[in-house]
């Protein structure tokens, strides 16, 4: 293992030629303000958690860990691990300062959350999907990028519909389609869900969480 935790004077770690540790846990070191780790490719843990003048960290050949928790890091604006393929847990919330995430190479996880970010708007993700749990709430992204990552996290079976907007339902509709295989509203807004067009859900119909004030679902004949 290795641990840095609570010197107030350090301000730089630099380790080029590390490669692989099994649990790094950097926690509570006021005066850190640069971690610089770039030839680390492979970790069980990594912990970057509560270093209050951390504005600078390096992870740029990570590419395999079991979990990853960046939290509480007020002064760190952005987190680069676009090297990173695989993680069974990812954790990044509660940076007040942070704005941008870059996971561009991410293709796996079991659970993700990224939450808490005031000041995040942007982040980078475009391999991976389906993702057994996940929380994207507290941050700052547009609503239509938040949906955008919602429906790329969801796991869904070919032929079923996600509803956040009730633009989908539109959209739906106007193909024509009067059946779905599952079908998710968890929609945002006052505005009404109309799913008059639906005649039948093959599998599962769920509706959570959604502030829409009418769900209009007068047409449908069969769940299940």
């Amino acid at each position: 293992d290795l641990d840095l935790w609570k010197n107030h004077a350090m301000e730089s770690l630099s380790a080029p030629l590390l490669e692989e540790t099994s649990t790094m846990d950097v926690y509570s070191n006021d005066g850190l303000q640069e971690v610089s780790l770039p030839g680390l490719q492979e970790a069980a843990d990594l912990v970057f958690h509560s270093n209050a003048s951390l504005e600078s960290l390096d992870l740029s050949s990570m590419a395999e860990a079991s979990s990853v928790d960046v939290n509480s890091n007020a002064s760190l604006e952005e987190i680069a691990l676009d090297a990173l393929l695989d993680v069974d847990t990812l954790d990044i919330y509660s940076n007040t300062g942070l704005q941008e995430v870059n996971l561009s190479g991410l293709a796996e996880a079991n659970t993700f959350n990224v939450y808490s970010n005031p000041d995040l708007s942007t982040m980078s993700m475009t391999n991976l999907s389906c993702v057994d749990s996940y929380n994207l709430n507290g941050n700052d992204f547009s609503q239509e990028a938040r949906f955008d990552i919602l429906r790329q996290l969801t796991c869904q079976e070919e032929g079923s519909l996600l509803v956040f907007l009730p633009q989908d339902t539109v959209e739906f509709c106007a193909t024509g389609a009067t059946s779905v295989v599952d079908l998710s509203i968890s929609s945002s807004g006052s505005g009404n869900v109309d799913m008059s067009c639906l005649t039948e859900v093959a599998g599962d119909l769920t509706i959570s969480d959604t502030e829409s004030n009418l769900v209009d679902l007068s047409g449908l004949q069969t769940v299940g």
